[in-house]
């Protein structure tokens, strides 16, 4: 699934062999669609994840699991297609899927849901992958994708999309479901998988992360994680489209979510999470934080922010406090964080944008 600010999995990797010192436990309280996670089991570590949004859980969730492509396949094969009314549908969801398209994705979401609720856990691994796989092709441009063609990191307004379709002639694509499922798996799916580990995903907001993981207090080696953007305030609005499949409403998500359109807001509410998670690392644990180069609007322009000494600074309120052991500055092309939510672009242009990678230790 494709997501506003995620790092590549190659850098999650590579962050965690410098930085992390062989962690046998990993902790992303942001951990969107899971890179880290993924990082972590790769490397044999217990990995645990905090995020706000739904559809990060399940696609997180989906990371972890042992699904194969042959039991995503026999899941399908058993699975039908049942007639179900879009009476209920909102108009400006039926304006990015074929009317015949829609159905199919209700009857295979409704299945999804039931074994995810109900079934045993073989059942629910594997709905909750296809779940994932689901929500990842709900919108985009791909041969697969099953709306009419439009961004596939973040869900574009109807209005937009419905007028881009009309100046471009664009039409809502008909497709088999089941087929497109099987497509992106047969991509995703292609080698296996590595194996199992202790691991576990819960939706919840990062300044609770001790009260969510109460267990894990003093014992994570390392927390590898990219707190939002500064000015990138739209993250459950991004994902309206994913968030109305599996039964939110994007208005109703958004109090939780980390405010990042005030610095002064930005940094109260990331002070609680850096006290947060000082209580989780164990003595000598690492904290692995990337950080975007700030930008907020002051008098009609934007304006730079420094955002690694408001970090340098808050590490330091933190009891006890972390110790900063460096700061690597990296430049990344802008669409391999897909951020146009920090400029006025589809996230697709060539501009690159300057990150920094805090390593902090909590003391011995």
């Amino acid at each position: 699934m494709s997501r506003l600010g995620s790092f590549p999995l190659e850098s999650a990797c590579e962050m965690l062999n410098k930085h992390a010192q062989n962690p046998r436990i990993v902790l992303d309280p942001f951990c969107g669609k899971g890179t880290t996670l993924l990082a972590a089991r790769l490397r044999g570590s217990e990995a645990y994840g905090i995020d706000t949004g739904p559809e990060a859980i399940v696609c997180s969730q989906a990371k972890l699991a042992g699904t194969t492509l042959a039991d995503a396949e026999r899941y399908l094969q058993k699975t039908p297609i049942t007639k179900t009314s879009t009476d209920e549908v909102p108009n400006e969801v039926k304006i990015f899927f074929h009317p015949a398209t829609l159905p199919q994705i209700l009857s295979i979401n409704n299945s999804l849901q039931r074994s995810i609720s109900v079934g045993k856990t073989k059942e629910r691994e594997t709905a909750t992958t296809l779940q994932a796989t689901l929500l990842g092709i709900l919108h985009g441009h791909a041969s697969y994708s099953l709306s009419i063609s439009s961004a596939h990191a973040y869900a574009m307004s109807p209005a937009y999309v419905e007028r881009y379709a009309a100046e471009n002639g664009l039409e809502r694509p008909l497709r088999d479901v089941k087929q497109c499922l099987l497509a992106k798996l047969r991509r995703c799916l292609s080698h296996p998988l590595p194996p199992r580990v202790k691991s576990r995903v819960v939706r919840g907001r990062a300044q609770d992360a001790a009260k969510l993981f109460p267990r894990l207090v003093n014992r994570v080696d390392c927390i590898l994680t990219s707190p939002p953007y500064l000015a990138s305030h739209t993250y459950a609005k991004d994902n309206w489209l994913r968030q109305w499949l599996l039964g939110f409403s994007y208005r109703d998500l958004a109090e939780d979510y980390l405010q990042t359109g005030s610095l002064i807001r930005y940094a109260e509410q990331m002070q609680l999470v850096l006290t947060s998670l000082v209580r989780l690392l164990r003595p000598g644990g690492r904290l692995i934080c990337v950080i975007g180069h700030g930008r907020l609007a002051v008098t009609g322009r934007d304006a730079p922010v420094s955002l690694q000494q408001l970090f340098e600074r808050l590490l330091g309120t933190t009891s006890p406090s972390l110790k900063l052991n460096r700061v690597n500055t990296e430049y990344v092309m802008n669409h391999r964080r897909y951020l146009h939510s920090l400029k006025n672009t589809n996230g697709h242009n060539e501009e690159v944008r300057k990150e920094y990678v805090m390593i902090a230790t909590k003391p011995a």
